[in-house]
């Protein structure tokens, strides 16, 4: 996925029509114009008339008079949720009523007047707030994970995001992720799916580091004795190269050999069989282990989802990127994450 289409879903103004006849309805788009009716619909009747703009005079006889105004009472908020119902339309068309000269279509374009409009009459800061902070306001949301729709999620990450429509790996993630009791807090499963998502190219799916390390230490071969038989005779000799494996690229031979029971395997059985990190269960166990736990001589301090967590649950995304490898592309990451954070939120709605 682009950088430039993370930063556009994230900030500015909707990305894609909203409404009837809209072509792409996005969710993250659809939940933003939801939460600004929303808004408007609470702005005081006295203020609300300053926004209407000039209505086309109407001839009555001889006299000439203007319509008169739509007022606000009583409206029920909107659910928040990405999904654009009737009732959504609805108020697309009864604010364009009250607010608009033109006759109401029940349509939201991208920079057209309906949606500059919405902007000039809940005054929200499009470009300096995240979409986050602009679909769920300032109080904290948050969800559990067994609440997710994981047929839903998928459509909007496939919706959202560069990923193919029949991509199983992605289905499977989601299901080791919802299944997944270690995860105390869904904004850690937001992170997953970014880190997942840019570790595998934008496929979730769990395949070798390009170029299997061959530039690196790691990517040499050595010989390994299969001692318990995990591939076969007991004694026979492997040539094994650890280079990037699975969701999180493993790499090293210190790291498989040590990861390997943590995950549920035997001793040392991804280090004689390395190819098994690329099934998704094993995977995905990988993933989560290394994202919560610190390893003796090859990760230490600062690099556990824990410590990137806030008292109040919030995670710093930017920051966390250290667990898995330092800096890099960590600002892209973090974008993907927060992506990620409104997603699982509308997923679970």
């Amino acid at each position: 996925m682009p950088f430039k289409q993370a930063d556009d879903f994230l900030l500015g103004p909707i990305t894609n029509s909203v409404g009837a006849n809209a072509a792409r309805n996005k969710a993250m788009d659809v939940a933003l114009v939801q939460n600004l009716l929303n808004i408007s619909a609470k702005i005081p009747e006295v203020k609300r008339k300053t926004f209407y703009d000039p209505k086309p005079k109407i001839s009555v006889g001889s006299r000439v008079t203007a319509p008169t105004s739509v007022t606000k009472k009583n409206v029920l908020p909107l659910v928040v949720n990405g999904k654009c119902d009737a009732t959504t339309i609805a108020r697309i068309k009864s604010f364009q009523t009250e607010f608009l000269s033109f006759k109401p279509d029940g349509n939201i374009g991208a920079r057209g007047d309906t949606w500059k409009k919405l902007i000039a009459v809940t005054q929200v800061k499009i470009r300096t707030n995240s979409k986050i902070q602009l679909i769920f306001g300032v109080p904290l949301v948050s969800i559990e994970l067994k609440n997710i729709d994981k047929a839903r999620l998928k459509s909007l990450i496939q919706s959202h995001l560069q990923l193919d429509n029949k991509n199983e790996e992605c289905a499977a993630f989601i299901t080791n992720l919802v299944s997944d009791t270690t995860l105390t807090n869904f904004r850690w499963a937001a992170y997953y799916l970014a880190t997942a998502y840019h570790e595998t190219m934008f496929c979730f799916n769990n395949g070798v580091e390009k170029g299997k390390g061959s530039t690196k230490s790691y990517g040499t071969a050595i010989s390994v004795i299969d001692t318990e038989g995990y591939r076969g005779a007991k004694g026979k000799t492997y040539s094994n190269a650890f280079y990037g494996r699975g969701l999180i690229q493993l790499t090293h031979g210190v790291a498989y050999k040590y990861v390997s029971i943590k995950v549920g395997l035997r001793k040392e059985e991804l280090y004689v069989n390395p190819d098994k990190a690329l099934e998704s269960k094993v995977s995905y166990d990988i993933m989560t282990y290394w994202m919560q736990n610190n390893i003796p001589n090859v990760k230490g301090a600062g690099r556990t989802i824990q410590e990137h967590t806030s008292s109040v649950g919030l995670v710093d995304y930017l920051g966390a990127r250290l667990i898995i490898n330092g800096k890099d592309k960590d600002r892209m990451i973090a974008r993907y994450a927060t992506i990620f954070e409104i997603l699982l939120i509308l997923s679970a709605r």
